[in-house]
């Protein structure tokens, strides 16, 4: 609500789903928040989201290793807000290629996000630093060399 009363442009798409679900329709819903907010539930073709996408928040908790949804936002220059986590910490360095959050704290959460928002140039700079860092460790040339070195140590 405090975003919104300050950004009242500001657009919130959802996707995923979950047991929370029932819970995020009636806040949304108790605070008419209804054109600020969309879930868009499960998603299987994402290209035409990230397309359209200007920062992909990732909520989770919990990861096992870096998150599927962060590369493929990084793939898409999409800039990210995400959990200082096992995992994400060790691929995601804040203010370089991320911003990252305190996980359960709202505040620290807003902050960071209202400064994205503001800040078109720092959301340029994190999305080009994690393509970059996305490219040089899991391009296509990277993992081939890495299979290659595997074939080799069990042929020789």
């Amino acid at each position: 609500n405090d975003i919104v009363n300050q950004y009242p442009n500001i657009h919130l798409n959802i996707a995923g789903d979950g047991p929370e679900k029932k819970k995020m329709l009636e806040y949304i819903t108790n605070n008419r928040l209804g054109k600020n907010i969309t879930i868009l539930g499960l998603l299987s073709d994402l290209d035409h989201i990230y397309k359209k996408t200007d920062l992909l928040i990732v909520s989770s908790i919990w990861t096992s290793g870096i998150p599927l949804v962060t590369l493929e936002a990084a793939m898409y220059q999409v800039p990210l807000l995400v959990p200082r986590v096992a995992g994400i910490c060790e691929f995601f360095e804040n203010g370089k290629n991320a911003l990252l959050f305190k996980s359960g704290d709202k505040d620290d959460l807003k902050d960071k996000l209202v400064l994205l928002f503001k800040d078109n140039v720092l959301r340029k700079k994190l999305a080009k630093n994690a393509l970059l860092e996305f490219s040089n460790k899991f391009g296509v040339e990277k993992i081939t060399l890495q299979y290659l070195d595997l074939y080799n140590q069990i042929l020789y």
